[in-house]
């Protein structure tokens, strides 16, 4: 529990800024970047769920897919996933997070990606006038097999994928692992044009997420992809093959 209080305390900090940027009369900025301390040991709890309900809310996402053990911050557009998303902070209960294909005001069955993340709400709020953010952290894995009904939103039959635990080269894996932040770090500076953290201050800061199973999620997570490729990510079962697709996509991203 102690990581969740973390985030939320980040949380906490950045949407007093939010505000800060409403009332100047600035455009709000859904920051993206929370990046929470995660330890070896937080591997358990961050990627894994016992069992889950029958039927779950079912949660659809524009532009962007979630990876197990990472917060991520989403803006709020449509009023069926602002009060699903309210309805699970308030009862504490577990939702499903799928990309859609294609952005749409109600997607069915066949418009959504059906492996997606079993997600806990953190946080609903307000951040301007007419907006509204969640926080949503990504624990395990899961397909949706069914859309069982649609108002006053989407609800559905999903089961969990968990995903291969063994690591064939441990000690390969981390040294790839620490490779691959500091290639993502080198990348973003890139793109940033030299501009906010320098590339050690990025590469020391995502050191800081301590699991390489997470990291590599949070790296995936983040790369400036289209939301198909990007789900190509999702879809692989074993980490290290995960990797080895992150690290192409990275290598591609820096020779441009």
């Amino acid at each position: 529990m102690k990581k969740n209080t973390t985030i939320e305390e980040l949380f906490e900090k950045d949407l007093e800024m939010d505000k800060k940027d409403d009332r100047d009369g600035k455009r709000c900025s859904a920051r993206a970047e929370i990046l929470p301390v995660v330890s070896k040991e937080d591997e358990s709890f961050l990627l894994f769920e016992s069992e889950i309900p029958d039927e779950m809310p079912v949660l659809p996402m524009s532009g962007n897919v979630m990876f197990p053990g990472v917060v991520t911050p989403i803006g709020i557009h449509r009023k069926s996933s602002l009060q699903l998303l309210k309805q699970a902070e308030r009862n504490e209960t577990r939702i499903v997070v799928v990309a859609m294909k294609e952005d749409m005001d109600e997607p069915g069955f066949d418009d959504l990606y059906h492996i997606g993340v079993i997600g806990r709400v953190i946080r609903v709020m307000d951040i301007a006038s007419n907006a509204n953010m969640a926080i949503i952290q990504a624990t395990m894995r899961c397909r949706l097999e069914a859309v069982t009904a649609t108002q006053p939103y989407l609800r559905g039959h999903a089961v969990l994928l968990p995903e291969e635990p063994k690591i064939e080269h441990p000690r390969q894996f981390h040294s790839r692992t620490v490779a691959a932040r500091k290639h993502f770090a080198e990348m973003q500076h890139q793109k940033n044009g030299g501009q906010g953290l320098s590339m050690k201050e990025l590469s020391r800061a995502l050191a800081h997420i301590g699991s390489d199973k997470v990291l590599i999620n949070y790296l995936c997570s983040h790369l400036d992809i289209d939301t198909k490729h990007k789900q190509e990510l999702l879809v692989v079962d074993e980490y290290e093959e995960r990797l080895e697709m992150l690290e192409r996509v990275v290598e591609q991203e820096m020779e441009y």
